[in-house]
């Protein structure tokens, strides 16, 4: 066993090593330095925690938080009722419907918590959206604060500000 073991890791080492020198040869990473991308906050890089890599502000602004407000009271005021018609209408991922007890258990960060899995939840369906259908941005998040939704979008696409 330990004799397979070692020839996987072998492998795989010897795979990444190669992906890595074909990579530079191609000027896939040559001169990109991952904490000046623009897609990506800030990092601290002397973090001794994962906690502490990005701060919460440097991805979600106090004013997307304020504008998350009202949809957050609105989750935090839900029924299992609420709940289970979210997940009929998949208003919601699996993911932000199955943390709302966790979150809410927390009443003085609830708040927080729950713009936390809205924005992961804008996140992910922006991750789901083709590229050509980015720019009606009414239609790709519906319910969502003009504030958080041109953020989004010049944050996390190479398209910016687009009109919607």
């Amino acid at each position: 066993k330990d004799r397979i073991r070692d020839m996987e890791s072998n492998t795989l080492d010897e795979a990444m090593q190669e992906a890595v020198v074909a990579a530079e040869e191609s000027n896939l990473i040559k001169g990109t330095e991952l904490s000046h991308s623009e897609h990506l906050p800030p990092m601290n890089t002397e973090a001794t925690s994962l906690e502490d890599v990005f701060l919460l502000t440097d991805i979600i602004s106090e004013s997307e938080l304020s504008a998350l407000k009202p949809f957050t009271e609105s989750l935090s005021e839900c029924t299992q009722v609420h709940v289970d018609s979210w997940r009929e209408q998949k208003k919601y991922p699996e993911y932000v419907l199955s943390r709302l007890p966790v979150v809410m258990a927390d009443d003085d960060m609830a708040h927080l918590y729950l713009a936390q899995l809205l924005y992961i939840s804008y996140l992910m369906k922006l991750l789901n959206i083709p590229r050509k259908l980015l720019k009606n941005k009414k239609t790709n998040f519906p319910n969502t604060p003009l504030l958080v939704i041109e953020s989004i979008h010049r944050r996390f696409t190479s398209q910016g500000m687009v009109d919607g």
